[in-house]
């Protein structure tokens, strides 16, 4: 039972493999559900955070990258802490 891998009990038509060079990896469906619900969330985190700085007058392009490329998702905390009050006109 050690020589199996963790998904075993998924169907075969559910199973997938990545291949690299001599080394299989099986990646179950869960495990791909799984990764595309990260990389969505990651996506509308990025998108808000661009319209975000936007709708401040920053530099959207420069804010986003910092935050989810250099430093996400530790970078988002930050920005949702440290970001600046937006400027309402005045009536």
């Amino acid at each position: 039972m050690g020589s199996q891998w963790a998904g075993a009990s998924i169907p075969q038509h559910f199973r997938f493999s990545i291949c690299m060079s001599s080394y299989s990896v099986p990646v179950d469906f869960t495990s791909m559900l799984l990764v595309l619900a990260f990389l969505a969330i990651w996506a509308k985190a990025g998108a808000w955070v661009y319209e975000d700085a936007r709708s401040r007058g920053l530099r959207p392009g420069y804010i986003t990258f910092l935050v989810m490329f250099v430093a996400w998702p530790l970078g988002l905390v930050f920005w949702l802490a440290m970001r600046p009050h937006k400027c309402r006109p005045p009536f």
